[in-house]
């Protein structure tokens, strides 16, 4: 996974890029909808909006790299956008289909494993 961002806090340096495997990438869509029905049996539904939301856990990260991902959480803090893209695994290089995503608040956790990190968080697709 190749993550794109503009620095703005806790600025470590170099680019806003991080290049790191995921454990998992899971899609939890949210709806939101009102459904009426009528006592004749009638049903109508009414859709306000619906958000692609993905829960993310990494692969240990190493120590040394752990500010990176601290710099990100803090870039991110107020929705800033970022994008995600997977990386060709046959070529190791190019960007298959980048998607812009924003970080949902009070989301972002770390989870120390012996000298590795592991951060977890959810983020929601934009359009």
């Amino acid at each position: 996974m190749f993550l794109s961002y503009t620095p703005l806090r806790n600025i470590v340096g170099g680019l806003g890029e991080i290049n790191h495997n995921l454990s998992k990438f899971l899609y939890s869509p949210k709806e939101d909808a009102v459904i009426s029905k009528s006592m004749s049996g009638a049903v109508e539904g009414t859709l306000k909006s619906i958000e692609d939301i993905f829960n993310v856990v990494t692969q240990p990260i190493p120590r040394g790299q752990i500010e990176k991902w601290r710099e990100w959480y803090a870039s991110t803090a107020a929705a800033e956008t970022f994008v995600i893209d997977e990386v060709d695994e046959a070529t190791k290089t190019a960007p298959v289909s980048p998607k812009t995503f924003y970080r949902v608040v009070n989301t972002y956790k770390e989870k120390q494993e012996g000298i590795y990190f592991v951060v977890s968080f959810k983020i929601v697709r934009v359009y």
